[in-house]
């Protein structure tokens, strides 16, 4: 994909008719009067800054090796088409799908508030992915994942007389695309200068380490997942809900086990999940695994957010 980034303001359209058509009216192999006519890009100020995202399938064109052709639009149509639900509900606008990901973007807010729609309909996203590979198995398909980028900036809408619809153009166009693939897999990856503007908000922002987008400078990257505090709410309740299922004694005990040997509550394995592990091997030796097992299931809907897909690891190794 080819994106042209705008880093100013566009000039007015007499200006590119003297800088740009003189040089193509006298190539003979070019008819002038046909391209100005027909292919002519105009651009608009009614959104001069916003957000931008990307959301791309991971390893799609192998999976799509495997389907064959006939089942492809079904395989893709699921997915683009639940995207494009997602970002609408969300007042987000559709640019484009390009192949395997879509194109999206939210205009400037007009409220403080409306700085967390783009993030909510990132995370959304990735809330959908476990019911949009249910709809791919009942089709017999295989499952999907992939990835969400998002950054903010000046954005220059575009349309061209061979088009009905709407491109954009600017540098949260081209970063989204370069950051994208740092996201794991069903998570999201935002830019610094989305950081900037939404860092006060109640979510969790961890900085990606050790990564150049190619430029002189550092331009800083985040992995983007609701607050700690609420993961560590999550967490609790599905070690309860777990040891529940074993009998009444079982929640009790690990408790027990817990603070006699950690000084820790449940609520305190979040941050220590060794300390779990540990408590659950002391107690039910092998049929531990069995334990982890049943916590990590009810956790793996929630492991697009980058500290639960932590947490989930640390118990698996």
């Amino acid at each position: 994909m080819f994106i042209i980034s705008i880093m100013g303001m566009i000039p007015p359209q007499q200006d590119i008719d003297e800088r740009i058509f003189p040089k193509i009216e006298n190539n003979p192999k070019l008819s002038f009067s046909e391209l100005k006519s027909d292919l002519l890009v105009s651009f608009s100020e009614s959104c001069s800054e916003g957000a931008v995202g990307m959301v791309d399938i991971v390893n799609s064109t192998q999976i799509a090796a495997k389907i064959g052709n006939s089942r492809l639009a079904m395989y893709y149509g699921v997915f683009l088409n639940s995207m494009g639900a997602i970002i609408q509900k969300h007042g987000g606008k559709v640019v484009k799908n390009i192949g395997d990901s879509v194109l999206f973007y939210f205009c400037k807010p007009q409220s403080s508030t409306e700085f967390t729609r783009p993030l909510e309909c990132a995370l959304a996203m990735i809330s959908a992915h476990d019911i949009i590979n249910k709809v791919l198995s009942a089709n017999h398909l295989p499952p999907l994942n992939y990835r969400v980028s998002l950054d903010h900036g000046p954005i220059v809408l575009a349309r061209t007389s061979t088009s009905s619809c709407e491109d954009i153009f600017g540098p949260p166009v081209n970063m989204c695309a370069k950051i994208n693939s740092l996201a794991k897999p069903n998570a999201v990856a935002i830019g610094g200068d989305m950081y900037q503007i939404v860092k006060h908000l109640n979510y969790c922002f961890e900085e990606v380490k050790g990564y150049s987008v190619g430029f002189k400078y550092k331009y800083p990257v985040y992995f983007l997942s609701h607050n700690n505090a609420n993961n560590a709410s999550l967490i609790t309740a599905a070690i309860e809900k777990t040891l529940t299922e074993i009998g009444t004694p079982a929640l009790e005990v690990v408790i027990a086990g817990l603070f006699n040997n950690y000084k820790c509550f449940l609520s305190d394995c979040y941050e220590h999940p060794e300390y779990l592990k540990q408590t659950l091997h002391d107690i039910y030796g092998s049929s531990h695994t069995a334990i982890i097992k049943s916590i990590i299931s009810k956790l793996e809907p929630h492991a697009y957010k980058k500290p639960m897909y932590d947490f989930i690891e640390s118990l698996r190794i």
